[in-house]
Parts: C-alpha cells; sequence; structure tokens
C-alpha cells in the first residue's frame, strides 16, 4: 500500500513476456483486497489493455475511480452488467 492504494497486477504471463488481458479472454476481473476485506468487481472495459491497477479504497477527498465497482455483485447478474461488441 503507498498513499492509501494498493496496486493491482491484472495481466497474463506468456514465456516471454507480461500481456495485458483481451476483452475476448475476460467478462470481468475480481479483485480482493484482503487488508481491508473488500472485493471490486470490474467489467472488462476498466481493465482491458492494462496491466495493473491503482485501487484507493478509503482516506481520499474522492473514494477512487473504482469506487462504483465496490461490492458490485450485481453485475454478474443483471443482463446489462455485460457491455459486448
Amino acid at each position: 500500500m503507498v498513499d492509501g492504494s494498493y496496486q493491482v497486477c491484472i495481466r497474463r504471463n506468456t514465456p516471454t513476456s507480461s500481456l495485458p488481458y483481451t476483452a475476448s479472454e475476460v467478462d470481468f476481473v475480481a479483485v480482493y483486497i484482503m487488508p481491508e476485506k473488500i472485493w471490486y468487481i470490474l467489467p472488462v472495459r476498466e481493465v482491458v489493455g492494462r496491466q495493473a491497477l491503482r485501487i484507493r479504497p478509503k482516506g481520499h477527498r474522492r473514494t477512487g475511480r473504482y469506487a462504483y465497482y465496490r461490492e458490485a455483485w450485481h453485475l454478474l447478474r443483471e443482463p446489462d452488467g455485460l457491455v459486448f461488441g
């Protein structure tokens, strides 16, 4: 943790490099911040092409870029949780 934020790696490793996930490989990324006991359910549109995220669960003026996705389990149940195309 640095300045109240956690860096989360979201990439896949190949024998020669690390690559970001593509939209055809994932629908959601589930992130668990162990010290805070908080889950984030991020749709593919938030993570595609990225290899890392910085999540700030608390202690800032705003609750962070990914605040909407905190404990967003409903996205996994709702048909509009996914955006295709």
